[in-house]
């Protein structure tokens, strides 16, 4: 008995500690309740992802948890900003390198309840001021920042519409497409090679303005109804040239924008967050869904998966090494690949905002918890306590694990699908107990 509660106490004690979010790593602190430790578990919401242009293996990462991340190492370790979160109780939805100052990083912040922010750094991340609030609506989901005649222009675009600022962000006005009653702003971007042009995606149709947003062009022709964009990857090549991810599917147009052409051929999911080129060659697109990374090798033409079925928010090249590729992803934090997607590996090595869905010790004293995310993005985790270090255990139960118990060695995993057991960690999983 003694065992067992000693046990259940170690097993609650590590479970808050692993769901405080972005505490350093390694912490520890006392409090009424008696002395706590704080194990990271690796893997992340990656919301936004972006390199930087200017500095060789320099990347942000901006997450669900409000956390901003910089890695100078190409993703090997990623660091935090000081004292954790500088914006809890927001996701960090967009994340844009300043053109005109390469330090300086804008970031567009979403309520997890309510609410946006927009935010500035001018030391790479270590400190932010606010640069405007919004209390009641989300309105920087996404964020452009142009450079015309040596001024610095600011897009910010959320709920009801979108607004610019042609002052670097001190006076602002409204501008608004003509959206369906109930849209909202998903995308935007300025042309990289035309700068007077600035796209929005809603939640049906794109938008292009040539005038600053004082007027708006409907840019739909060939998407179905109910296209929501939520990016757009324009050619280095040609100006005319660029896709669309969308709710469904994929587009790409090489007139500017006055056609599409939908893409759909071996898309098993249609919800695309986020399509790009590959620099290396144009005839190879890669398609980040809900389901998984997709590549074509044909333009377009047919796609199949080339990774493991989890949701991809963003894709982005090493503008120095470009056969090297980054994925942020829904739970597994950052995935780094040296061969232009075709094989991943977690590359989160500071990146530690994994939620916990559940824990438990062994009689034996090892630590096993189980990672809150849908399937294989799940999985289990055993961590040594006395030096934080976490490994992955394999084999896993085949759904989310959403609560464990111990008895002696073997553990019982409760999914949706049912209960399934295995002798010990790292041993095969049965299942006992159908849904």
């Amino acid at each position: 008995m003694k065992h067992g509660v000693s046990t259940a106490l170690m097993g609650a004690l590590v479970g808050l500690a692993l769901c405080l979010g972005t505490i350093p790593a390694r912490a520890e602190w006392s409090s009424s309740a008696g002395h706590w430790y704080r194990y990271p578990l690796p893997g992340a919401e990656v919301k936004s992802l972006v390199a930087d242009p200017k500095v060789p293996d320099g990347f942000y990462a901006g997450t669900a948890q409000g956390g901003v991340y910089r890695t100078t190492d190409g993703a090997r370790t990623w660091t935090s900003s000081p004292g954790g979160s500088p914006y809890p109780g927001y996701s960090v939805t967009a994340l844009v390198i300043d053109p005109l100052q390469g330090s300086t990083l804008w970031l567009g912040l979403t309520g997890v309840v309510r609410g946006g922010i927009l935010a500035r750094s001018d030391d790479r991340g270590q400190t932010f001021f606010e640069v405007r609030r919004w209390d009641e609506r989300a309105a920087a989901r996404v964020v452009a920042v142009s450079v015309q005649a040596g001024r610095r222009l600011l897009a910010v675009g959320g709920d009801y519409g979108v607004e610019l600022s042609e002052d670097g962000g001190s006076t602002w006005r409204s501008s608004a497409p003509a959206l369906d009653p109930g849209s909202g702003i998903s995308f935007l971007a300025f042309h990289p090679r035309r700068e007077t042009l600035l796209y929005c995606g809603s939640f049906r149709h794109p938008f292009l303005s040539s005038d600053l947003g004082r007027t708006w062009k409907r840019i739909a022709n060939g998407m179905i109804e109910d296209t929501e964009v939520f990016a757009l990857d324009f050619s280095s090549r040609n100006p005319d040239d660029f896709w669309a991810a969308t709710c469904g599917w994929v587009y790409r147009t090489i007139d500017g924008a006055r056609n599409w052409t939908r893409y759909k051929n071996g898309l098993t999911d249609r919800r695309t967050h986020v399509v790009r080129t590959d620099p290396l060659d144009p005839a190879r697109v890669l398609a980040g869904t809900t389901g998984g990374l997709f590549e074509s090798r044909d333009s377009g033409s047919n796609f199949h998966r080339i990774g493991p079925e989890i949701v991809v928010n963003a894709i982005t090249f090493d503008p120095f090494h470009p056969n090297v590729l980054f994925i942020g992803t829904e739970a597994e934090g950052v995935l780094r690949s040296e061969d232009g997607g075709l094989t991943l590996a977690e590359s989160n090595h500071g990146l530690a905002e994994a939620r916990v869905s559940s824990v438990s010790t062994t009689a034996s004293g090892r630590v096993i918890v189980s990672r809150a995310a849908d399937g294989a993005s799940g999985g289990l985790w055993t961590i040594d306590p006395s030096t934080g270090d976490t490994e992955k255990l394999l084999p896993a139960p085949p759904s989310t694990v959403l609560s464990l118990a111990s008895v002696g060695e073997a553990l019982l995993a409760g999914t949706p699908d049912g209960i399934y057991r295995c002798d010990a960690p790292g041993r095969p999983w049965t299942a006992v107990l159908g849904r």
